[in-house]
């Protein structure tokens, strides 16, 4: 029978994990995670290992029943635990030759946050299938938490240097990380002695400086929206749903990652902003006080346009307020995260006018303190009682220099159309 039985796709499963395990297996992506359980299925049913993979794979078309549903979380349970196994194979090696920001990013960007959130996704799928005992014992959070260690202790390192002046001083970024920066990327001038990385500031000079007239489409409305606590992969879960929700013709036009400021909490980083000329309110719009750091007058970006636009800064902070409040698994915690933007971001999202230029952005990120030995240097706020790790010690928490504390991202979305007529005019847009 096609896909064969229940015992026979966790069998081979089971099996796929041993080949991990026993480090025989060289999987790191769809094709050899497709052949290692190909397999190890065929060897439970007797199949030849191409005609098991397509039959693990490919079920024929019209077929719609309980094995096939199987059979999907088996093979997504064994390439995330694949794409796991060739991260930890090659991390030790990237982080020894890390000897720049920008080598440091890359790492962060392209392995950390990825191996940390697959661990995450793995023991939960595993978990489900009731195979959470099969999993590699250094594919699991707990174990993977000692190997990425030894990446963010040479990040804490650098990091502390880059920001006591140790290496080089530190300064303003030169140029800025919005279009603007994107366009300096592109002049081949991204090494250039004395660069440092992009910060909430940059950012911002990066859209207030006259670079959307480069835009195809010109804005003529400009929006900050700063995700409160926002790391990496709490933003792709954002951007899922943003895009597949928000019922608008969006563009993402450029993106990037910011450094926080230490400490990595909130203030430093709205100070930056301060010190770098931004003189408007910061207007919570997920929190019944309404203003969340106040100011002088809303920004008048003149460069927006022969309307002059106003640039309209607004916070949520709803991610931060979750992790500053639960025990739970982070998988558990990114679900309640695509919550809240279901709740309070995308019905905000939907009543942007047409043409507006929506930027978003983060402060800081945030650790897990899965291991009792760890700090990181964390300067922490214990809002939780009764966390992993007991009152003094929160499951999550920030204003350490752990790579996903320092290292954010930001993205700016163009809202082409107009929004839908029941939502014009929408009382959640902020004021003019």
């Amino acid at each position: 029978m096609p896909g064969g039985s229940e015992d026979d796709l966790l069998g081979a499963t089971k099996a796929f994990f041993a080949h991990l395990d026993s480090g025989q297996a060289e999987a790191g992506g769809l094709d050899d995670a497709a052949r290692e359980l190909g397999l190890a299925y065929a060897h439970r049913t007797g199949h030849s290992p191409a005609d098991a993979s397509v039959q693990l794979i490919r079920p024929e078309a019209g077929t719609c029943d309980a094995r096939e549903g199987l059979r999907t979380s088996c093979m997504a349970a064994c390439l995330v635990a694949a794409r796991l196994a060739s991260t930890t194979g090659v991390l030790r090696g990237r982080v020894a030759r890390a000897a720049g920001w920008r080598n440091f990013e890359e790492l962060y960007v392209g392995m950390v946050a990825g191996a940390r959130a697959d661990a995450g996704a793995l023991w939960s799928m595993a978990s489900q299938l009731g195979l959470a005992a099969f999993v590699p014992k250094h594919l699991r959070p707990a174990q993977l938490d000692f190997a990425l260690s030894e990446a963010d202790s040479a990040f804490g390192r650098f990091y502390t240097q880059l920001y006591t002046g140790e290496i080089g001083e530190r300064a303003p970024a030169r140029g800025s990380a919005g279009i603007s920066g994107l366009d300096r990327d592109r002049d081949g001038d991204r090494d250039r002695e004395g660069d440092v990385p992009a910060n909430l500031a940059s950012v911002l000079a990066g859209f207030t400086r006259g670079a959307t007239r480069s835009l195809p489409i010109r804005p003529e409305h400009l929006y900050f929206v700063l995700m409160d606590g926002m790391r990496l992969d709490a933003w792709w879960r954002v951007q899922e749903e943003v895009l597949s929700a928000c019922d608008r013709e969006i563009a993402e036009i450029a993106g990037g990652m910011t450094w926080a400021e230490p400490p990595t909490v909130t203030d430093p980083q709205v100070q930056a902003l301060r010190q770098a000329g931004f003189a408007g309110p910061i207007i919570d719009l997920d929190d019944p006080e309404g203003f969340f750091e106040g100011g002088a007058t809303t920004c008048d970006c003149d460069n927006m346009g022969r309307a002059r636009a106003y640039c309209r800064f607004v916070r949520f902070g709803f991610i931060d307020r979750k992790i500053h409040a639960t025990s739970d698994p982070h998988h558990v915690v990114l679900d309640e995260v695509a919550l809240g933007v279901q709740r309070w971001l995308i019905p905000w999202l939907a009543a942007m006018p047409a043409r507006s230029l929506v930027v978003i952005v983060s402060d800081h990120g945030y650790r897990e303190n899965s291991s009792p030995a760890r700090d990181n240097g964390a300067q922490v706020e214990h809002r939780l009682a009764g966390g992993l790790g007991g009152p003094s010690r929160p499951r999550y928490a920030h204003g350490g220099n752990s790579m996903a504390e320092v290292i954010v991202p930001w993205s700016a979305l163009l809202f082409r159309d107009a929004p839908r007529a029941w939502l014009r005019g929408s009382p959640q847009l902020p004021p003019r």
